[in-house]
């Protein structure tokens, strides 16, 4: 049996849905280990089986880990140990689970998408599902009784379907979109059908691999800016759409002003070595917990920013921020999928919490690995098969 196929049907489709469905199963954390004793296992005893490494990944981690050790040495007498090793560890979870060179099938995403489907129905519960929608999705926190934490995943699925063509499928995952209730989903899939179907594929510069290289940290670099700089964009925002004042940062934000006025806070009273390196790992949510959400300390609970542009900044600084870059790239720029995926991922990076939602980037992982290596053809050029 292939390598992808036991990532896809053994592992990540059952994993997810078990940790939905059994109240958030801790399986999924472990499944890099135990595919990576599958894959070296394997090839140890199989001669066909050998095992080879994805390079950029390899670089992709020691970036990463560049990050750690310089956001550490910045603050190493005041970081919280417990939240530093959560970060660190899910963040090389994905990168880890993809280091042996593995290429999928769009019959992998198909099991994934159902299995999606299967793990959100086990989270809502039927009876809880509202299918009277409210479009005002900027001004309210529409559908809310069947929301899904994780409905980003379905933007991923919507846009490579989409982009093969294949239309009952991507009307399906269009479908679930409006049931999870995300407005975030809708932050990520205009800015990259924007940037890809209007800018890239008519101009035939997504085949060029420096374009996309340049395109790409621009696009990142700009919401990362934008992230920091969230509560003022926002307002801008709201003066353009509400001009009567109704509508507040905080209602729009979905009350992430105060966690956002919070870490800024303190990063502007910070050293200028803290600023360009980071107070380290997890370090965002700790100080939120203790210093704008205390009453969330006795639960036990991290205190998730909601801005992972902002995090990023506050964990790794200015500097590790610009060397995330090359672990984003690393990880997803592997095919025109690839390429949709980190398009789709950064606006996210805004208003949620993708960075951590493990299951969510074991996915788009896989997408971005689907059998259209970055080879210099069009989408529309390529006779895809199942």
């Amino acid at each position: 049996m292939k390598k992808a196929d036991i990532l896809v049907y053994f592992l990540i489709a059952p994993g997810l849905i078990l940790y939905h469905a059994l109240d958030r199963f801790k399986l999924i954390y472990f499944l890099p280990v135990i595919y990576l004793g599958i894959v070296f296992l394997s090839s140890r005893y199989s001669s066909r089986e050998k095992v080879k490494l994805d390079l950029n990944i390899g670089i992709g981690i020691l970036l990463y880990l560049l990050m750690v050790f310089l956001s550490m040495g910045a603050s190493f007498w005041n970081i919280k140990v417990e939240p530093a090793l959560r970060d660190v560890l899910i963040f090389l979870s994905p990168l880890i689970l993809f280091l042996p060179h593995v290429r999928f099938k769009m019959v992998h995403v198909k099991v994934l998408f159902i299995s999606s489907i299967l793990s959100y129905v086990a989270w809502v519960g039927l009876e809880s599902f509202n299918l009277e929608f409210s479009f005002r999705i900027l001004t309210s926190n529409y559908n809310s009784n069947s929301e899904f934490h994780n409905g980003i995943i379905f933007g991923g699925f919507f846009l490579v379907f989409l982009d093969r063509k294949k239309w009952l499928w991507a009307l399906i995952a269009l479908g679930v979109i409006f049931l999870t209730g995300k407005r975030a989903i809708f932050l990520g899939l205009l800015p990259a059908i924007g940037v890809y179907y209007i800018f890239l594929v008519p101009t035939k510069l997504n085949l060029d691999k420096a374009f996309v290289g340049l395109t790409t940290w621009l696009y990142f670099l700009s919401f990362l800016l934008v992230g920091y700089f969230l509560l003022e964009v926002s307002q801008w925002f709201i003066d353009q759409i509400d001009p009567n004042g109704s509508l507040t940062v905080n209602r729009f934000l979905m009350g992430r002003e105060k966690f956002i006025f919070g870490l800024r806070r303190e990063m502007e009273s910070a050293s200028v070595f803290i600023d360009l390196f980071g107070h380290g790992p997890g370090q965002a949510d700790f100080y939120l917990m203790e210093h704008v959400r205390p009453d969330w300390v006795n639960k036990g609970k991290p205190v998730n920013p909601h801005n992972d542009s902002l995090k990023l900044i506050f964990d790794y600084g200015w500097i590790g921020s610009s060397l995330f870059f090359g672990v984003l790239y690393s990880f997803y720029i592997k095919s025109r999928a690839g390429i949709l995926m980190f398009l789709y991922t950064i606006p996210l990076f805004l208003v949620d919490n993708s960075l951590i939602f493990i299951y969510y980037l074991f996915i788009v992982g896989v997408i971005s690995r689907v059998d259209d290596p970055f080879t210099g053809k069009l989408a529309s050029e390529l006779n895809y098969k199942i």
